[in-house]
């Protein structure tokens, strides 16, 4: 029995409910609107951003399980990976960005499925975070939970919802 894959996917399978949710929810108006906090990214752009963060988590818990490497990513290369995908998704359909978000969730749901508690265990050097280390299970409740909350949070800021 895989305890912590199946923590891990409950919370994210929450999460994922209330952003799906919020994103259905939003009108033509508040899908356009630009997020201060997010470089002016817009809304629409932002939800997108939360799925690409799962496929992220998933490789690297993956990684470490394996006793592999993580890639040295600086943070110059993450913000502009970032700006490279917000051009990329500027004019992606609030259906297509739902549809994605979905689908991304079951994937992730799927893949964890396959992870032992050990494997979640084990740990992997970061660079951007300094060499410091970190679990496949942080790994993953960072990307795949608490990144998807905290612009989500921000989001509902910018579109004027509340908790």
């Amino acid at each position: 029995m895989h305890n912590k894959a199946n923590a891990l996917i409950e919370q994210m399978n929450v999460v994922n409910a209330e952003v799906t949710r919020v994103a259905e929810a939003c009108s033509d108006e508040q899908w356009q609107m630009g997020v201060v906090e997010e470089d002016g990214r817009s809304v629409g752009v932002v939800f997108h951003h939360i799925g690409i963060a799962y496929p992220f988590a998933i490789s690297w818990a993956g990684m470490i399980a394996k006793g592999e490497p993580l890639p040295t990513m600086t943070r110059d290369e993450l913000d502009g990976f970032n700006a490279h995908h917000a051009q990329e998704q500027a004019n992606s359909s609030q259906a297509d960005v739902v549809a994605y978000l979905k689908a991304v969730t079951e994937e992730t749901a799927v893949a964890l499925q396959a992870f032992s508690d050990e494997q979640l265990e084990r740990v992997g050097a970061i660079a951007m975070a300094g060499g410091k280390e970190f679990s496949g299970e942080w790994i993953v409740q960072a990307f795949a939970v608490g990144h998807a909350k905290n612009h989500l949070k921000v989001i509902k800021t910018t579109i004027g919802m509340k908790d």
